[in-house]
């Protein structure tokens, strides 16, 4: 599908004129930044998690929040001039060792709210971070409007990422079919785990429950 720059909110209405959901009349700050088949992309792939929303049960796997972050570095980093244009219109910016997220930006591309969104991130290890030095910088050379525009950069917050997880690679294909749940954790269903993650010690055994432990997460707004 194809969305008329000249007319790309109401053709994003047009998109979502049979779902009911508080966001969908919004187009991001940022979005005539990206190119025509970018914005393409960006609707298609808000549509589609809006479409698991409103199919989702109020309580949601974490796998689920980490697929999703998965599908959004597939489509920010793509090694070209542009990656920083779509992480500006997404609200995610991919770090060395974390995140950084606008979250009202991101909050519009998921369809969720800030609460749901932020303990999500913190429950899967993405703990918020003081702005200020080298993180700072790397920010600063990522994106050239925070060179023009200082006060932008203040409304993003940065994440850590404690755990580790994977947000690309081959490697994160192994999660694509996670295990069902299991009461009782035994070497056998860790020890894929610990080969397979980049995962302190200390922490291996904490992140497994945390792929594979269901917590409800508020979703409604």
């Amino acid at each position: 599908m194809t969305f008329e720059r000249s007319f790309a909110r109401r053709a994003v209405n047009n998109v979502f004129q049979d779902f009911d959901f508080p966001l969908i009349d919004n187009l991001p700050l940022h979005w005539d930044l990206i190119s025509q088949a970018d914005l393409d992309d960006y609707v298609t792939l808000r549509k589609n998690f809006y479409d698991e929303i409103r199919k989702s049960k109020k309580g949601e796997r974490h796998d689920a929040f980490i697929r999703r972050l998965r599908t959004i570095h597939d489509f920010v980093q793509r090694g070209d001039k542009d990656d920083w244009k779509r992480g500006l219109v997404c609200g995610i910016l991919f770090l060395s060792k974390g995140i950084a997220i606008h979250i009202q930006q991101f909050r519009l591309l998921l369809g969720k709210c800030k609460s749901s969104i932020n303990g999500s991130l913190q429950q899967i290890g993405f703990i918020a971070h003081p702005q200020g030095g080298p993180v700072e910088q790397e920010l600063y050379s990522m994106v050239p409007i925070f060179q023009r525009e200082k006060s932008e950069i203040k409304k993003w917050t940065v994440r850590d990422n404690t755990l580790n997880v994977i947000l690309f690679s081959d490697d994160h294909k192994i999660l694509n079919n996670p295990p069902e749940l299991v009461n009782n954790v035994g070497t056998e269903a860790i020890e894929p785990v610990m080969r397979h993650f980049n995962v302190p010690i200390k922490f291996r055994l904490k992140y497994y429950h945390i792929l594979h432990t269901s917590v409800a997460t508020q979703t409604d707004e």
